[in-house]
């Protein structure tokens, strides 16, 4: 069975590549790679762009059900709850009423202006990450050796 799940994610990966989503699926991928969770389909950042850019991918080019997308936002110390929530609402298109929230009371100040966003994909978000995962090493293939000791691993 997990065979199969894989032969199925790099089936989804190759048409992702190949398809008019092309260059969001290659920056979902990088940023995916730098940011997303190894064990969950889920992506955490501080930064609205990214996770904008991320969404976009799901919604997009993946076609996962809005239902599926599970947001939580994290806010710290002297940071304004419900300004916090609107700004990571906007950002999302999700209704505050959808979002957990979590309160980081170990710290008075965060380092950033609206705390986090962790967008999770329920169900099916195993399968999606072992697509992202064969995105990853196809991006990651096309780019070629970076150092000499790579070059020689690979002959």
């Amino acid at each position: 069975r997990s065979e199969r799940g894989w032969e199925v994610a790099r089936s989804s990966a190759k048409d992702l590549l190949s398809g008019p989503d092309r260059e969001l699926t290659i920056a979902t991928a990088m940023l995916y790679w730098g940011e997303g969770s190894k064990k969950a389909c889920e992506f955490i950042n501080s930064n609205g762009s990214m996770i904008r850019c991320y969404l976009t991918f799901l919604r997009n080019a993946v076609k996962v059900p809005e239902s599926e997308i599970h947001p939580t936002m994290r806010y710290f110390g002297m940071m304004d709850r419900n300004e916090c929530l609107a700004y990571w609402s906007d950002i999302t298109q999700i209704p505050p009423t959808r979002f957990i929230v979590r309160y980081n009371d170990g710290s008075t100040k965060g380092r950033t202006k609206y705390g986090l966003c962790r967008i999770t994909v329920g169900k099916g978000g195993q399968q999606l990450l072992k697509t992202i995962r064969v995105l990853i090493d196809s991006v990651a293939e096309a780019i070629g050796p970076r150092s000499s000791t790579d070059r020689t691993a690979q002959s």
